[in-house]
C-alpha cells in the first residue's frame, strides 16, 4: 500500500511533460541495485515512504545529511536497506551524484495492496510537486515539510 508511494509518484511524473534531462525511473525496492544506475547522474531525487512519527501524508524534502534528525537510524527505510546506506556506498564508490534530495512521506498503512491509503492518495500531488521542485533544484534551503491540511508549496 503506502510503501508504493514512490512508484505512484514516478508514474504521475512520467505522465507529465518534463523538462529536458529529467528522467523518471521506477526503482521499487531495489536498494543496492540502484548503484548501477547512478553513473553520470547530476541530481538524484528519491521518493519513498519514511516512518518519521508524523501525521500520515506529511511530505518532507531533505538532503541526505538532514535525514538523521528526522528518523531514527533503524527506521530510515521500510525496505531493509536504508537509503542512507545506499548513498554512503555510492559515495565510497565515487558514484554519488553531486546533488541528492529525498522526498519522504509518512505512511498511514503498511499492509498488502496496490492502492495508496486515503491520506497518501490526498498527498500524492504534493509529493509529485516536491519531487519536481527537487529535480529542478527549486527547493528552499533546509527541510521542507508539508503537514496535511497546510497550504502547499507550488512549483514556479
Amino acid at each position: 500500500m503506502d510503501e508504493g508511494i514512490g512508484i505512484h509518484a514516478v508514474r504521475a511524473l512520467a505522465a507529465r511533460e518534463l523538462p529536458a534531462g529529467v528522467e523518471c525511473i521506477e526503482a521499487g525496492t531495489c536498494g543496492l541495485a540502484l548503484l548501477g544506475r547512478l553513473g553520470g547522474v547530476q541530481r538524484l531525487v528519491l521518493v519513498d515512504a519514511m516512518a518519521m512519527g508524523r501525521r500520515p501524508g506529511t511530505v518532507v524534502a531533505v538532503r541526505p545529511e538532514e535525514m538523521r534528525s528526522l528518523v531514527p537510524a533503524d527506521r530510515l527505510s521500510l525496505h531493509g536497506t536504508s537509503l542512507l546506506d545506499v548513498l554512503e556506498l555510492a559515495e565510497a564508490l565515487g558514484l554519488r551524484p553531486p546533488q541528492v534530495y529525498i522526498v519522504g512521506v509518512q505512511p498511514a498503512q503498511l499492509s498488502w495492496g496496490l492502492e495508496l491509503s486515503p491520506p497518501l492518495r490526498q498527498a500524492l500531488p504534493e509529493v509529485v510537486q516536491a519531487a519536481l521542485r527537487a529535480a529542478l533544484d527549486e527547493l528552499p534551503a533546509g527541510l521542507m515539510a508539508v503537514q496535511p491540511g497546510q497550504p502547499q508549496p507550488r512549483c514556479r
